[in-house]
């Protein structure tokens, strides 16, 4: 009798092991404004057809989950853009995107986990150069930066809606010329002020 006390002992004891081992790859919990997608090795790759949105959930423990933050992200950047003449202008932006919860799959299989880095910042940068480089010196001190802005904006939304990432803004916050240029800009402006 003594023998099976332990024998059971030590069975309980085993499986007790194998369920702390394998508890954090088998229960899953997803915070507020947080999303998963698993990638299933023996079942055809990863999980196209569902999100796993916020709450507790249980998968294999040879599945491998992917969490993504779902709540709008903000970037400050400072860019450096050559514009039209060949004269390199400084230029602070703010913007704010967040992917589409239900595309997290897509977005994963196409951009991979770092898809802000891959994807986001890129078309960001590209929709302002594209904007701004156009553009001369002339222009770009005579233009308000709202036109600037909003010409951005709706090239960045535009191409990433494409990649399932809503942006909800971008700002210009500071374009700033080279002094020089800004000193001959604001000379010639004074001599045909004058004449």
């Amino acid at each position: 009798m003594d023998q099976k006390k332990i024998n059971f002992t030590i069975a309980i004891l085993v499986i007790l092991l194998v369920i702390v081992m394998f508890i954090d790859r088998v229960v899953h919990f997803n915070g507020p404004a947080r999303a998963a997608v698993i990638y299933m090795p023996f079942n055809g790759g990863l999980l196209t057809s569902e999100v796993f949105k916020e709450g507790m959930y249980l998968t294999w423990p040879w599945n491998t989950v992917y969490t993504f933050s779902t709540r709008e992200q903000f970037v400050d950047k400072r860019l450096n853009i050559v514009v039209r003449n060949g004269v390199t202008v400084n230029v602070r932006i703010n913007y704010r995107y967040a992917p589409v919860q239900d595309s997290l799959p897509i977005i994963f299989r196409k951009y991979g986990k770092r898809y802000d880095s891959v994807f986001v910042e890129p078309e960001i940068v590209y929709a302002i150069r594209e904007t701004i480089s156009s553009l001369s010196p002339e222009e770009i001190y005579s233009l308000k930066i709202d036109s600037i802005t909003s010409s951005s904006f709706n090239l960045a939304k535009n191409r990433l809606r494409e990649g399932n990432i809503l942006v909800t803004d971008i700002y210009l916050l500071d374009i700033k010329l080279p002094p020089k240029v800004v000193a001959a800009i604001e000379s010639k402006l004074q001599e045909e002020q004058l004449n």
